[in-house]
């Protein structure tokens, strides 16, 4: 019965052709307070609070977030780093968090359950640092960027991430039924949908989840414990 969001952008026209609760009528607001007065349309009993902030750094989420049930991700930018930021606090106050996108005809999603023995994003950046090089190049070139500012999304698409993360959020919420692994992907030109497992358990050597975060790590922390977890195995 209640919604928390946090964004600090306004409606723009080329947000119309994926983002629904919004219209021309809209153009220029902040796009949180036009969810506000919509959800609150459609829905009046639902309480929904909103914060017009720009995210920075993982402190920023931690009294927003806490005591919610479970986190939805979709802070994109800058990239990478944001989605650490986001996984930093769901770990610090142990909620559950999905997190995915559409990339091309691919859909991903993934769901992060703290201190349930499963890796969180950190555990899951070093494992492929370790496992691939070309891994860490990428890495490297995308961390922290700003992507472009011309969206791709195609609104079936974006309708079909959102509906299996809300269904599997629903689940979650309520036992309805068991569910899915906490990986899925979905080919949008074979249609063929699967259920995966982390490719990694938690690591011990994982600066956030193994106990004690304070202060979010560097890049470069990261790539040195890579390079001690290399250099064990």
């Amino acid at each position: 019965g209640e919604i928390i969001g946090v964004d600090y952008d306004t409606v723009e026209r080329s947000n119309l052709n994926r983002q629904f609760l919004f219209d021309e009528n809209d153009l220029g607001k902040l796009k949180t307070d036009t969810t506000r007065e919509k959800i609150k349309n459609i829905n009046p009993e639902i309480t929904m609070t909103t914060y017009n902030l720009e995210i920075t750094q993982y402190e920023q989420l931690l009294p927003i977030i806490k005591g919610a049930d479970v986190v939805l991700n979709m802070m994109d930018q800058p990239s990478i780093i944001s989605l650490r930021w986001v996984n930093a606090a769901c770990v610090k106050l142990n909620i559950p968090y999905y997190s995915g996108g559409v990339n091309n005809q691919f859909i991903r999603l993934e769901r992060i359950t703290p201190n349930k023995g499963e890796p969180c994003y950190d555990c899951s950046l070093i494992h492929n640092m370790k496992s691939s090089i070309d891994f860490v190049f990428r890495l490297k070139a995308y961390y922290g960027q700003t992507l472009s500012n011309v969206n791709t999304g195609f609104a079936p698409n974006i309708s079909l991430l959102t509906g299996l993360m809300i269904a599997d959020i629903t689940k979650l919420l309520t036992g309805i039924s068991p569910i899915t692994k906490p990986v899925i992907t979905f080919d949008l030109v074979s249609m063929k949908l699967e259920q995966w497992n982390h490719e990694t358990e938690a690591l011990k050597s994982c600066p956030t989840c193994s106990g004690g975060l304070h202060q979010l790590t560097t890049l470069e922390e990261l790539l040195i414990i890579t390079e001690k977890e290399r250099l064990r195995a």
